[in-house]
C-alpha cells in the first residue's frame, strides 16, 4: 500500500507542477519565448525568434562588409555596433526564456520534494523508503531532462568578432626595439 502511495504522490506532484512526461519535450517547433523589454522601453518588446533573426541579419551584414578588402573602420564600426547590439538583445531574450524554464524546474523539484517527504513519512518498511527514494530520483532526473531539453531550444550563438585592427603598421618603439624584444637599445 505504501509503495502505491509513494508512486501516486510523485505522479500527482509532477502533474500539478506542470511537468510533462519525458516524451512530451520532443517538439520541433521554434520557441517564441517570453518577450523581453529592450533598453527600458516598455513599448518595445522582442521574442527569442525575433531577436535571433535580427542578430543573424546584423551579423551577416557585418561579416559581408568585413570580408571586403576595401572596408574601412568608418564603414565597419556602425555594422559591428549593430551586430553587438543585436547580440545583447538576443542574450537578454535567452536569459528571459531561461528564467521561465528555471522557475518551472524549481516548481517541479519542490513538488517532487514535497511528495518525497510525504512518502517517506508514510513509509513503514525499508523497501517503501527505498521506493520513495527511487521515485524522487526519477522525478528529479525527469525534471532535469525537461529543463535541459528546453534550454536546447534557446541556443546562444557566438558573439560577433571584434573589428580587425586598422591602425598604422607597427614600426617598432621609439628606443629602436621591436615590441617583443627584451633588453636595451640595439647595438649594445
Amino acid at each position: 500500500m505504501n509503495k502505491k502511495y509513494a508512486a501516486l504522490a510523485i505522479t500527482v506532484a509532477l502533474a500539478t507542477a506542470g511537468v510533462a512526461p519525458m516524451s512530451a519535450f520532443a517538439v520541433t517547433e521554434q520557441p517564441t519565448g517570453n518577450p523581453v523589454v529592450i533598453a527600458g522601453n516598455s513599448q518595445t518588446t522582442v521574442t527569442y525568434a525575433e531577436a535571433l533573426a535580427a542578430y543573424n541579419t546584423a551579423l551577416a551584414a557585418y561579416n559581408t562588409a568585413a570580408a571586403d578588402s576595401a572596408a574601412t573602420k568608418a564603414t565597419l564600426q556602425p555594422l559591428f555596433n549593430a551586430a553587438r547590439t543585436a547580440y545583447n538583445v538576443l542574450a537578454r531574450a535567452i536569459m528571459t526564456a531561461r528564467a521561465g524554464i528555471d522557475q518551472n524546474f524549481r516548481a517541479a523539484i519542490k513538488a517532487a520534494n514535497t511528495a518525497y517527504r510525504a512518502a517517506r513519512k508514510a513509509a513503514t518498511t525499508a523497501q517503501s523508503k527505498i521506493d520513495a527514494d527511487n521515485a524522487f530520483q526519477v522525478a528529479v532526473a525527469a525534471a532535469s531532462s525537461i529543463r535541459d531539453a528546453d534550454y536546447a531550444k534557446y541556443p546562444a550563438p557566438a558573439m560577433p568578432m571584434p573589428m580587425p585592427a586598422m591602425g598604422m603598421p607597427n614600426k617598432g618603439s621609439k628606443d629602436g626595439m621591436n615590441p617583443g624584444e627584451m633588453g636595451g637599445k640595439k647595438g649594445k
